[in-house]
């Protein structure tokens, strides 16, 4: 039985040379084989919870991952990769972000910067778990299960508490910024403030702000209206504000 044991835990014939990477557009397999480190273990000591969760800590841009192990030596792992729609820098951090409001590195082997970019002076509201914590979060219980081996271990770790990923911004508020994309003149420069919220630095001179998420088509309406206004009395103005669509108002001065 000894014997037996150690032929099958060594065989070639049931180790795992690399898994099939199913599903990835902008990752490389490489990289995903890399994060799993599946190459030369027995098929044997694979655990497939463990391998997802692994895979989704360290690729914040996989929406879903499904491991599939299969006798002697088969490993696939499909992934679904989630689709930036804009890009939100906030100093020196650069993430893209999808529909559903979920944050990403910008990988420069895997894509580019994705238009419209906003250029954030703060966090935007309601932020809860980033990806960079949840990945940061599973590292600290893989360090502590090691250093005390009465923990359990890292899969059962993985299978009980899996990772929760938030989004970074609500969607509405992704669904706001591409409309005031489009509806921003050709060169302005989409920022978000803290205190003033949405809008952007217009070409002409002037800063415009919409404020949150809430009726921002009413606010674009109201801010085309109050622009022809001003555009009719030859009036150069310094800000714009539809931040509160019954309530707007524009400065002369900074």
């Amino acid at each position: 039985l000894l014997a037996a044991g150690y032929f099958l835990w060594n065989a070639p014939f049931f180790q795992v040379q690399s898994a099939q990477v199913l599903g990835n557009s902008r990752l490389d397999a490489t990289d995903i084989n890399a994060v799993l480190g599946v190459n030369g273990r027995p098929i044997f000591t694979l655990r497939a919870a463990e391998l997802e969760q692994s895979l989704l800590a360290a690729f914040p841009e996989l929406a879903s991952v499904a491991i599939r192990i299969e006798l002697p030596s088969s490993v696939q792992a499909r992934v679904v990769e989630r689709i930036p729609v804009l890009t939100w820098r906030q100093g020196d951090t650069i993430q893209l972000i999808d529909q559903e409001g979920f944050a990403f590195p910008l990988r420069l082997t895997a894509s580019t910067v994705i238009s419209p970019v906003v250029e954030a002076a703060g966090d935007p509201p309601g932020v809860g778990l980033t990806s960079q914590d949840a990945a940061a979060l599973l590292a600290d219980q893989l360090a502590a299960s090691a250093e005390n081996p009465k923990l359990e271990s890292a899969g059962d770790q993985a299978e009980q508490a899996p990772i929760k990923q938030e989004p970074f911004l609500k969607p509405e508020m992704v669904s706001s910024i591409l409309s005031m994309a489009s509806a921003a003149p050709q060169g302005a420069v989409l920022v978000y403030q803290p205190e003033h919220g949405l809008g952007w630095q217009d070409s002409r001179g002037w800063q415009v702000y919409l404020g949150d998420a809430q009726d921002i088509a009413a606010k674009l309406n109201m801010y085309k209206a109050i622009l022809m206004r001003l555009e009719d009395e030859e009036i150069q103005p310094a800000l714009i504000s539809v931040e509160h669509v019954h309530n707007p108002y524009f400065r002369l001065e900074r």
